[in-house]
């Protein structure tokens, strides 16, 4: 099923099938349950903006084109449950351009945000994924902190990344809780790497240099 522009003002989308499109645009109403999927293509466009956008639920948003993230509830979070995820292609670029908070409350499950392709944070302030039981952010492609801070929570299992971090000049990538393993993975730029909570694991294979090291809590250990 592919169509060339999608929108999603409200209600829920659902069901188990793939729909593809090359523009969606979604302000309001709920991705979710039937295990199915929706795919930005390569080239296309994708944007969530707003506070009327429900959750992601049992329902994956593939991204392989540019997708621009606005969109927070009157809380401040964005909620992904009972096995929501988004998949950053590795075409893909995912504009993160408001402060949320990605979370899974208890009892409803896992969610995932995992990163493939491209991945900038562009505001001033602080956007966190994980803390209860997700949701889970996991990188094996390319993460630019261009902006304040980015915090990796908790989540249910130990979360490894594979892929590039690079942290411009005042801003601050932090873990905050759960175990995060950064595995034969580049951590660099003049911003700050912080330990607050949690654990970082630093296997042999980690480059590591930033412009300043925060340890001030949880557990820093490995051998890279």
């Amino acid at each position: 099923f592919q169509v060339g522009h999608l929108q999603l003002n409200g209600g829920t989308l659902s069901g188990a099938g793939t729909l593809e499109t090359l523009d969606f645009i979604w302000s309001g109403g709920t991705l979710g349950s039937g295990g199915g999927a929706l795919s930005i293509l390569a080239g296309g466009t994708g944007s969530a903006s707003g506070a009327a956008l429900g959750n992601l639920t049992g329902f994956t948003l593939r991204n392989a084109g540019t997708f621009t993230w606005n969109a927070l509830d009157v809380s401040g979070q964005v909620r992904f449950t009972l096995s929501g995820r988004f998949v950053n292609e590795a075409t893909g670029i995912f504009n993160l351009g408001v402060d949320a908070h990605f979370v899974t409350p208890g009892g409803m499950g896992e969610g995932f945000f995992d990163n493939a392709g491209t991945f900038r944070k562009t505001t001033s302030g602080t956007a966190l994924f994980g803390q209860a039981q997700g949701v889970t952010f996991s990188n094996t492609g390319t993460v630019e902190v261009l902006g304040g801070v980015l915090q990796l929570g908790s989540s249910l299992t130990t979360v490894t990344h594979t892929g590039t971090f690079t942290l411009s000049a005042g801003t601050t990538l932090a873990v905050v809780g759960g175990t995060h393993a950064f595995s034969n993975t580049s951590i660099t730029g003049a911003g700050a790497f912080a330990i607050s909570g949690g654990v970082a694991l630093l296997p042999a294979a980690t480059t590591f240099q930033v412009g300043h090291l925060q340890l001030n809590g949880g557990t820093l250990s490995g051998a890279g």
